[in-house]
């Protein structure tokens, strides 16, 4: 793979990445939830579908673990209606569900769940890939998560921008480059607004603490 050039512009950067993890005349399923992350990917997303020959269709994912996600769901198919992307739900199984009390790690089990249910969605709609709205921020997260917790080489490597699942469906992840803050400013330019999930500020979970205390401590060290 060739030198890819950095923008200043996120927007450029997100284009570039989309059309180098696509292929023209493709469909991509865009996971959403609703928040910053993944709204900030259905309209950039939008933005460039044309250019780049994509069929676009949202996926929205209930786990079954919080009354709100009624709100957010709405807040989605607005989205989708505006912009003209069709929204597709699929919710957790009661027997799902019932295991992410013994699971070990609610997050790691909603993670598996949210896998499944969107590869299913992926492969009923003749869609082979899956966008997600993992951001440099999380990158930034999942590094120092793995610090934390001990890792090798492969560990420090971060989350691919491209991997495969199961039965020939394949996830990308084209706002790697991308900070959270700049897909906030864009939402905000185009009037687009976003949930925040509670559980991201549940100081039970490591991820959120590394979030909320360490990132904010090493920005104030190296604001780069």
């Amino acid at each position: 793979m060739g030198t890819r050039r950095f923008h200043n512009d996120p927007l450029k950067r997100i284009q570039a990445d989309l059309k180098r993890l696509t292929k023209p005349g493709n469909g991509l399923l865009l996971a959403v939830s609703g928040g910053s992350d993944s709204t900030g990917l259905i309209y950039t997303a939008s933005r460039f579908a044309k250019q780049l020959r994509l069929k676009l269709a949202i996926g929205f994912i209930d786990h079954g673990l919080r009354a709100e996600v009624k709100r957010e769901f709405a807040l989605v198919e607005r989205h989708g209606d505006r912009l003209g992307v069709p929204v597709h739900y699929a919710a957790a199984a009661p027997a799902d569900v019932a295991m992410s009390s013994i699971s070990g790690s609610v997050q790691d089990w909603a993670r598996k769940v949210r896998y499944a249910l969107l590869t299913q969605m992926a492969q009923e709609l003749s869609i082979h890939t899956i966008a997600t709205g993992h951001t440099q921020d999380d990158q930034a997260e999942t590094v120092l998560l793995r610090l934390v917790r001990g890792t090798g080489m492969d560990g420090l490597s971060g989350i691919p921008e491209q991997r495969g699942l199961s039965n020939g469906i394949s996830a990308i992840r084209p706002l790697l480059r991308v900070t959270r803050q700049e897909l906030r400013d864009y939402l905000t330019s185009v009037n687009a607004t976003w949930v925040d999930d509670p559980s991201n500020r549940d100081q039970r979970f490591l991820r959120v603490r590394m979030r909320r205390e360490v990132l904010p401590l090493l920005r104030s060290m190296q604001p780069a």
